[in-house]
């Protein structure tokens, strides 16, 4: 089998160094450019040194938000909230505040569950991610009466190809780990004129991302968590592997 990463996972690594000691090879090809969306306002510089809660929705928020980091680091009592561990570890490079994440299943659902049990009621939020993210915080967070600043400090911009024929496996599997939906459309548009010689599995955190789209071409589909360790991640590839 072949696994193909799609996006810069944290797990990347690890992947690389079990497919070297298993006999299998992992590659990377990235879908997405990531740049700076767009300058912060003063508003912006305003309401972070403020807030009372501070929501990282990724390490990118992180890294492209550090126009707002000298104002965050003067809001020594804001808790910081994000949605996994290597979000944690980004954060710690620049912020000594209260850093809190879901210990597993690392998702917006999962996170909303963890801040809810605490008093939020008219609390102040700002949610720092990316352009066209997931809203799923900010929706849920003012129907509790919160109020809700959002700052789409990046965006994503497909490429017009990034994956060529000639680097998938014929006669076995191809593993193809996609992350987010605007990735798995650039994925179909680049495979659509060979897909169907080869064996492609879609990998997805989330069936939502297969939301309005024709996968029908790819063999199958599985859905692994982005929690997953990377052991644990090629252990449920490799069994479906056995399958083929």
């Amino acid at each position: 089998m072949k696994i193909i990463a799609t996006s810069d996972l944290t797990i990347f690594g690890e992947l690389r160094k079990l497919g070297q000691s298993r006999g299998f090879n992992v590659e990377k090809f990235i879908a997405l450019n990531i740049m700076e969306n767009r300058d912060t306002s003063e508003d912006d510089l305003t309401y972070i040194q403020t807030a009372k809660n501070i929501i990282f929705q990724s390490k990118n928020a992180v890294r492209y938000s550090e126009s707002l980091h000298k104002g965050l680091q003067k809001n020594k009592k804001a808790t910081i909230y994000c949605l996994g561990k290597y979000t944690k570890i980004e954060l710690k490079k620049y912020f000594n505040n209260k850093i809190i994440h879901p210990d597993s299943k690392y998702s917006s659902e999962n996170l909303l569950e963890l801040i809810t049990k605490e008093n939020i009621n008219k609390e102040n939020f700002m949610i720092i991610k990316g352009e066209g993210g997931r809203d799923y915080l900010e929706n849920n967070l003012r129907d509790l009466g919160c109020n809700v600043k959002t700052v789409n400090i990046y965006k994503r911009v497909a490429k017009d190809s990034f994956l060529e024929e000639k680097v998938l496996a014929v006669d076995t599997n191809n593993y193809l780990l996609v992350s987010s939906k605007l990735a798995l459309v650039g994925l179909i548009k680049t495979v659509m004129n060979f897909v169907k010689n080869y064996n492609l599995i879609l990998v997805l955190p989330d069936r939502r991302l297969l939301e309005g789209l024709n996968v029908n071409a790819f063999k199958d589909i599985l859905i692994i968590c982005n929690s997953s360790k990377a052991d644990s991640y090629v252990n449920i590839l490799e069994k479906h592997n056995e399958k083929k």
